[in-house]
């Protein structure tokens, strides 16, 4: 029954209009305005990474029990920034991939809706 729900929803959720591509798209430009495009696939994973690290480092600040240091606290983004910043990144790394990510994420959803998924 579930995964027949799921199939449901999937079906739903492809049917609606879907900013996804529009948003590979607009990063594509706004980078190459920057004079921030053209990156090999193996820098971009880099700054990816990199991205990643700031997340970590803003959530740890901001929703952990872990300490912190409180004289550099003020250099650690904010969760919501970084987030959008890992975004941006991974559609660069993307677009450097030729890869839509849109199209990528039906096809491996399509998959993943005929998994068993237990603990």
């Amino acid at each position: 029954m579930a995964e027949n729900r799921q199939e449901i929803v999937f079906n739903e959720f492809k049917k609606k209009s879907h900013i996804l591509n529009d948003l590979q798209e607009y990063v594509k430009t706004m980078l190459a305005l920057r004079n921030l495009k053209g990156n090999a696939p193996e820098l971009e994973m880099l700054m990816l990474t990199e991205e990643i690290g700031e997340l970590a480092k803003a959530i740890r600040k901001d929703y952990s029990s872990l300490k912190t240091d409180k004289s550099r606290s003020s250099s650690y983004g904010e969760a919501s920034s970084e987030v959008v910043d890992v975004l941006i990144v991974l559609l660069g790394l993307c677009n450097s991939l030729d890869i839509n990510l849109e199209k990528a994420f039906l096809e491996k959803e399509s998959q993943n809706i005929t998994r068993k998924w237990t603990k």
